[in-house]
């Protein structure tokens, strides 16, 4: 992921979402469709966190940065289980 990209902006339904960082700097922000929860975190080298459904995320890119990304689904790009906020 390069310095400065912006990635997500959605939330899936069915989709669980594990990511490590292999090398790098991220910050991910976490909200619930309704807006109660919110979360603003930094992830860098060797942190690993889990996105569950419904939550809305948006990874911004610190630094540089190498992720392993795993889908608890296998991706079908008929059914991408990918939603924007409305």
């Amino acid at each position: 992921m390069k310095k400065g990209s912006v990635w997500g902006g959605h939330y899936h339904k069915k989709t669980t979402e594990f990511f490590y960082v292999i090398e790098g700097e991220i910050r991910v922000l976490l909200v619930s469709r309704n807006g109660t929860y919110r979360r603003n975190k930094i992830y860098q080298t060797g942190d690993s966190f889990i996105i569950k459904p419904p939550i809305l995320h948006t990874i911004r890119v610190v630094k540089k940065t190498s992720c392993v990304v795993l889908y608890s689904r296998r991706f079908d790009p008929t059914n991408t289980d990918i939603y924007r906020k409305v």
